[in-house]
Formats: C-alpha cells, sequence, structure tokens
C-alpha cells in the first residue's frame, strides 16, 4: 500500500500539469454547456415574454374598438331621437377613442391607420354640421344619411377586431 501511495505521489509530481489541464478543460466543458442552457431558457423566456406582450395589446385594441363600436351605437341612438346636444359631447369622444387607437396600436397596418384618420375626419365633419344646424336654429338635416357614415365607421372598426383575432 505504501507503494501505490508513493507512486502516485510520483504520478501527481510529473503530471500535474496536464492534470489540471484536463480538469480546466473539463470545467470549461461544463461551464460551456450551462451557459448554453442558460441562453436557452433565456431566449424562451424572452419569447414567452414577447408573446404575452402581444396577446394583451390585441386584448386592449380589442377593448378600444368594442368601446368606439359602443359609442358608435349611442350616436345612432341620439341621431334618431334628435338629441343633437348629446350627440355633441360624443363626437369627441369618439374621436378621442380613435386617435387612442391610432396612438397605442402602432402595429397597425398603413391602410388601417387611413382608415382610422377618415374616420376621425368624418366624425369631425358630422360634429360640424350638427354645431352649424343648431347654431342656425335649424334642423340637422339628414339624420339617416349621418347613421349611414357612423355604420361605415362601425364596419371599418369591427373589420379591424375580426382581423386581430376578437370578433364582435
Amino acid at each position: 500500500m505504501v507503494y501505490n501511495v508513493l507512486d502516485a505521489m510520483e504520478f501527481l509530481q510529473n503530471n500535474w500539469g496536464d492534470l489540471a489541464s484536463a480538469l480546466g478543460l473539463a470545467a470549461s466543458v461544463l461551464g460551456l454547456m450551462a451557459a448554453a442552457w442558460a441562453a436557452l431558457n433565456a431566449r424562451s423566456a424572452r419569447q414567452a415574454a414577447v408573446e404575452a406582450r402581444d396577446r394583451i395589446s390585441r386584448s386592449l385594441a380589442a377593448t378600444d374598438l368594442e368601446r368606439s363600436v359602443a359609442l358608435i351605437q349611442r350616436l345612432k341612438l341620439l341621431h334618431r331621437y334628435e338629441h343633437w346636444e348629446a350627440a355633441l359631447e360624443q363626437y369627441q369622444a369618439l374621436r378621442s377613442m380613435l386617435s387612442s387607437i391610432l396612438a397605442r396600436h402602432a402595429e397597425l397596418e398603413s391602410g388601417e391607420r387611413e382608415r382610422l384618420f377618415e374616420a376621425r375626419a368624418l366624425i369631425t365633419s358630422l360634429e360640424r354640421q350638427v354645431e352649424e344646424a343648431l347654431a342656425d336654429g335649424k334642423r340637422v338635416e339628414n339624420p339617416t344619411d349621418m347613421n349611414s357614415h357612423l355604420n361605415q365607421i362601425q364596419s371599418v372598426l369591427e373589420d379591424m377586431a375580426g382581423a386581430i383575432g376578437f370578433g364582435m
């Protein structure tokens, strides 16, 4: 047994550098494997975060679109019963909602953005028409046409909601 310990000590003394190199190589390989595993997990976590952010963004967009459609429904009802002063208050709210959709949802395609800009301009036109009639003490002309315009805007919003995966 003494012979084996002496042989082992001599072996270590003569090959210490080789043994240290082998241990260093093994530690490096293990470290590289651990780093690769951590990178894979980080990429999976990053991907999950991106997917969650996209789902939340789509959900918020759907909520904004649903609120806008509900406001359009309210405006059509106000038009039908000729509650023009109340309608005037709602035009601004609808324009703000459309602006909010444009600002918060940069992922919208350029065609969708253009349709929202047009819808916002149309709402401004309807508001101006009502303001002028009320200022002149006249009756608002063609409320049915006004509701037709609101129906067009509503269709645009519903199409957008369908495109992001949320039907109304």
